[in-house]
């Protein structure tokens, strides 16, 4: 395949792809517990701002706990993410545990989001929640791409704020390896 043609297909799969992104994060409050922090509920909508779907959507998430620092470690938050990507023993089907749409429209936001968990700052304001994850998908020419989050639950009023680091695309190869 010659070179021109390469950059032509690539062009028009950067801009004809699904591209899922968050759309919306509706906070809700669940009742305190005696002796626990307030906690929280976030449901997340996905929207696919692309110009084709995004199939095969598959959600990993976490809940991670740390100090404030957590949210500008660029090392612990990769990590986090990464770790998510490895099969638990008794998943041996990888079958996600989360059940959201398996594919996205164009301009369409999921009708139905997935929930984060979080509850506000603990121990005087120096033990945080960290909602951590990430999607991934593949586009209509069968490309595989993900897009990664992190938020911390800065308050006791349950406001969310994006870590330093966690939240980023993939880089986009649009052409496989193979061709």
């Amino acid at each position: 395949m010659d070179a021109t043609l390469k950059e032509t297909i690539k062009g028009f799969r950067i801009d004809e792809r699904g591209w899922v992104e968050i759309d919306s994060i509706k906070k809700t409050v669940e009742l305190p517990m005696e002796g626990l922090p307030q906690s929280f509920k976030y449901d997340v909508y996905l929207k696919n701002v692309g110009k084709t779907k995004a199939h095969n959507i598959i959600l990993r998430k976490v809940t991670a706990s740390g100090g404030l620092d957590f949210m500008s470690n660029a090392r612990g938050i990769q990590r986090t993410q990464d770790d998510l990507l490895k099969p638990e023993p008794s998943d041996a089907a990888q079958i996600p545990p989360y059940p959201i749409p398996k594919v996205i429209a164009p301009n369409a936001v999921t009708p139905i989001p997935f929930t984060l968990d979080g509850a506000a700052p603990q121990y005087s304001n120096k033990y945080y929640r960290y909602p951590v994850g990430r999607i991934d998908y593949t586009d209509d020419f069968g490309i595989a791409h993900w897009i990664k989050f992190c938020f911390v639950v800065i308050n006791a009023a349950g406001d969310l704020r994006y870590c330093e680091y966690g939240n980023e695309e993939d880089s986009n190869p649009e052409t496989p390896t193979n061709n």
